[in-house]
């Protein structure tokens, strides 16, 4: 089991969450909060006032923070983590974007990545429910043709642990980005992506049913209904 104990300190007349693992020992994410900067090392030393002291094992520094999350994590979390500096970026554009029906579908979603190896991996993940386990680099998901969010590695966007979400204009004439970002509100709900996403921590931020996010306006039938009637798909035989 993961443990997770908060501790409150006082610095300057602020009080300031600091995140502090029973059990010094073990694969950690360690994210300094006013830089969203994360660490990964498998020793945390507990310091006077709150402050850890860690060794980057990216870069074998020692780094004292004063305020800090720590968040013990799995193996396979940490290695993703220690490799996340070498994972090359997507530049994703509207271009990236088409006929929603090209893409593969699991259950409501269609979901896309350049790499074949990486989308079986992200079907995989999806198909099973996998909890704990982030969705390679790259990755596109869409539940309808005007939503979308694409995998970042984690430091570029570490609120939503690299999902980047999008509001689309799609047309016949093909796609157009109205907006994007950690920020981007849900129009048909009035309220940020990453506010119901959050719900899904566990499963890397992606929804479904089953992962007590707040429901969306859309049943499958509408959902199976807004797919088929994606303006762009003019070609493709609609089922």
């Amino acid at each position: 089991m993961r443990k997770l104990l908060i501790t409150a300190l006082i610095l300057g007349g602020l009080t300031i969450l600091v995140a502090g693992c029973t059990n010094h020992y073990g694969y950690y994410r360690v994210t300094d909060p006013t830089t969203g900067k994360a660490y990964y090392t498998t020793k945390v030393d507990a310091g006077k006032g709150g402050a850890v002291k860690i060794k980057d094992e990216k870069t074998g520094s020692t780094v004292t923070l004063q305020s800090s999350e720590v968040k013990e994590i799995s193996k396979d979390e940490y290695k993703a983590g220690m490799m996340a500096g070498s994972v090359q970026d997507i530049t994703v554009s509207a271009q990236s974007f088409g006929c929603i029906l090209d893409w593969p579908k699991i259950r409501n979603t269609r979901m896309k990545n350049s790499d074949p190896e990486k989308l079986k991996e992200a079907m995989r993940i999806f198909q099973d429910g996998v909890p704990d386990k982030e969705y390679p680099v790259g990755t596109m998901l869409q539940l309808v043709p005007f939503e979308a969010m694409v995998k970042h590695p984690r430091e570029k966007f570490p609120k939503t642990n690299g999902w980047e979400f999008f509001f689309l204009d799609v047309s016949k004439e093909g796609t157009k980005i109205k907006d994007r970002g950690e920020r981007v509100v849900n129009l048909s709900q009035g309220i940020t992506c990453l506010s119901c996403h959050k719900a899904a921590v566990r499963f890397d931020f992606v929804c479904e049913k089953r992962h007590i996010c707040a429901p969306i306006p859309f049943d499958d039938q509408k959902i199976r209904e807004l797919q088929n009637a994606d303006p762009r798909c003019t070609d493709v035989l609609r089922s």
